[in-house]
């Protein structure tokens, strides 16, 4: 599994956010674009008051093979707001489980364009990612992007192509958090 941050930079050696200081670098700012949609879902969902406010994420890929075990979300310093999670790319096997690693899990199927939340009494369940389909290749949600008018360039027709191709052999798995309470 290989995974980027953004926003609020996590050190997984301490696991631990940084301490809110003026000028910290680990304090990068979170990308507008995915804050406001994040904050748009959550808000949709009952999270409004007070509003979601994200502030660290972590995008996760999933190749050929790749899982993710059972874990707690539970090292932001607030639990009140949501985990908010977008999945593209092709289809896993999402697990939601209890309030322990011994309860029994759930398992959804979760397609590209899905959208969890896990908030309220869910925001401290266990997930997990036992499987992904790879091998059924490219969403068909994601293949109408074929059709769509060609790109000005043969550099932007090649590109596209390989975002393409990288799409139906990597889920991507965006999730979001808020990290403070007192934001």
């Amino acid at each position: 599994l290989r995974w980027v941050t953004m926003g609020y930079q996590y050190d997984w050696t301490l696991r631990s956010y940084p301490i809110r200081v003026e000028g910290n670098a680990n304090m990068a700012s979170f990308p507008k674009g995915l804050g406001e949609l994040c904050t748009s879902i959550a808000a949709d969902c009952g999270y409004s008051d007070p509003a979601f406010v994200p502030e660290a994420g972590i995008i996760n890929f999933y190749q050929q093979g790749a899982v993710m075990g059972a874990h707690q979300d539970e090292v932001e310093l607030t639990h009140t707001p949501p985990v908010v999670s977008i999945s593209i790319g092709p289809p896993c096997v999402f697990l939601v489980g209890g309030m322990t690693k011994a309860d029994v899990p759930v398992a959804l199927l979760l397609r590209t364009g899905d959208c969890v939340i896990m908030g309220g009494p869910s925001r401290l369940r266990f997930p997990a990612i036992p499987r992904v389909f790879t091998e059924l290749g490219l969403p068909h949600e994601l293949c109408e992007l074929r059709e769509l008018p060609g790109p000005s360039s043969s550099h932007e027709s090649e590109n596209n192509r390989r975002v393409l191709n990288f799409l139906g052999t990597t889920r991507i798995n965006i999730n979001v958090r808020q990290v403070y309470d007192d934001v």
